[in-house]
């Protein structure tokens, strides 16, 4: 009977140790997915900027596939996902002449929920909130 308590009491101990380390790694992983969410928007950032000045006339490329096929992003990031954030891109094309001078980026968890969300243009600047869509008025990182 002594062992079989003494055995309970071992696998409680387990499994409260598993809960407190998974209180403690799992916002440590999400973390992680956030700072790749921030280095993706960098990335973008600086792959529509490269991609721009190497084509004036036309501005900012129509897709994200098309800093792709300039190798200036991964492929991953081409199809616009990664390390569980979708990202949306969107260019604004001038009526005049057709060329793209703005473009907006959102960042969003895919998994929903309280996350935090990011935004971002042609100035560069990253913005977030959290638990909803950021946008060009929410905080500056």
């Amino acid at each position: 009977m002594k062992k079989v308590v003494a055995a309970s009491l071992v696998l409680v101990g387990i499994v409260l140790i598993g809960l407190f380390l998974s209180c403690i790694l799992l916002p440590a992983r999400n973390l992680g997915y956030v700072d790749s969410a921030i280095g993706s928007l960098r990335i973008l950032n600086n792959g529509l900027h490269e991609y721009a000045t190497a084509h004036p006339l036309k501005g900012f490329p129509e897709t994200l596939q098309d800093l792709y096929t300039s190798v200036l992003i991964d492929e991953t990031l081409a199809w616009g996902a990664k390390n569980h954030y979708k990202f949306s891109y969107l260019p604004e094309i001038l009526p005049v002449n057709g060329s793209i001078d703005r473009y907006q980026i959102h960042a969003q968890p895919m998994d929903g929920g309280n996350g935090l969300y990011f935004f971002t243009d042609q100035s560069g600047v990253i913005r977030y909130k959290e638990g909803a869509p950021a946008n060009q008025l929410s905080s500056a990182l």
